[in-house]
């Protein structure tokens, strides 16, 4: 009786209570996220290359939104300035650059060191506000950035200090045919600077341009991008199996539109804080799923270094929030 009571009390706070509900929303776009590298991973192991992956990540979610935005927004399209349209089409760009960065790393290297590098973007938009928008980094944003570095340093000096058995070394080969731990790395922290841009322009516009509409057109513009580079790779985006465009097409429902679209309701009712240190636990989760379905084990100092960079990401994430003048 009394679990029943509470079961129904919580139910009518989630129904009710728009922040009881966003941290539930939160929790759920967690799980959404986690999809992502594991989509990504399965369609490549499947024969589709990263660029017709990214490419069909994105273009579901593109044509999913279009009736939609085209029914309620074709006012505001119209009016869009043509300076808020061109950093529309930067950031839409940029989106590509960071999935192509991203899908191409987790060729060389473990899902959960792709993950904890590429979502080291909380640190990267501190650097860049603080060189270009002149902003002031605080005391525990340096520590922060130092740390997540140190983190980075043991990862990419893991594979050389640490002897690996000669039975996880075939399992790598399995998942990792061309296993390259440093290379993956460097590739997920050009993921995690080109997402870090595009979210500092998203800012910029997201204030004049509303939500939809801003996501229909920048992931149009992503689509097209990605597109430009599988052409230029000449990787064709047709001529897979279905069990490829199943895993691609998850990731563009799942984590492209609900995962992203969840994180973004939430912001709009919890701290902005919150949500970038739950985005943090993407990388363990994803760590955890490749375990399961990949049977993937990360080197013990690649673990180590990733806990290291997470932790570094959240204390610059909590030293960003910190009023001016707080050390």
């Amino acid at each position: 009786m009394i679990q029943h009571i509470t079961n129904t009390a919580t139910f009518k706070a989630i129904q009710t209570d728009p922040k009881v509900r966003s941290y539930w929303v939160v929790g759920i776009a967690l799980v959404f996220a986690t999809i992502a590298p594991i989509g990504m991973r399965a369609a490549q192991q499947l024969g589709m290359p990263f660029q017709a992956v990214v490419f069909w990540r994105l273009f579901p979610a593109f044509l999913i939104l279009t009736p939609f935005v085209l029914r309620r927004y074709r006012h505001q399209i119209n009016h869009i300035s043509r300076r808020d349209m061109i950093f529309i089409t930067v950031a839409g760009i940029l989106l590509a650059v960071h999935f192509n960065f991203l899908a191409a790393s987790l060729a060389y290297t473990s899902i959960l060191v792709s993950q904890v590098v590429t979502n080291t973007g909380p640190i990267w938009v501190a650097i860049l506000e603080m060189t270009f928008l002149k902003e002031k980094l605080g005391k525990w944003v340096i520590i922060g950035i130092f740390v997540a570095f140190a983190g980075g340093i043991t990862i990419a000096l893991a594979p050389s200090i640490e002897s690996v058995p000669t039975d996880a070394v075939v399992a790598r080969a399995d998942t990792l045919p061309e296993a390259n731990p440093l290379l993956g790395g460097l590739l997920g922290l050009g993921a995690a600077i080109g997402g870090a841009v595009y979210l500092l322009i998203g800012r910029r516009v997201r204030s004049r341009v509303s939500l939809l509409p801003y996501i229909w057109m920048v992931n149009g513009i992503a689509s097209v991008t990605g597109l430009l580079v599988a052409f230029i790779s000449q990787e064709p985006i047709f001529g897979y199996v279905p069990e490829a465009f199943l895993w691609a097409w998850a990731v563009a429902m799942f984590v492209t539109l609900l995962g992203h679209g969840a994180f973004n309701y939430a912001v709009g009712y919890l701290p902005a804080t919150i949500v970038s240190i739950a985005s943090q636990i993407i990388s363990v989760l994803a760590g955890i799923v490749a375990f399961v379905f990949f049977s993937e084990t990360p080197l013990i100092l690649e673990i180590i270094g990733s806990m290291v960079i997470i932790g570094g990401v959240v204390l610059s994430i909590l030293g960003q929030r910190q009023p001016n003048g707080v050390k």
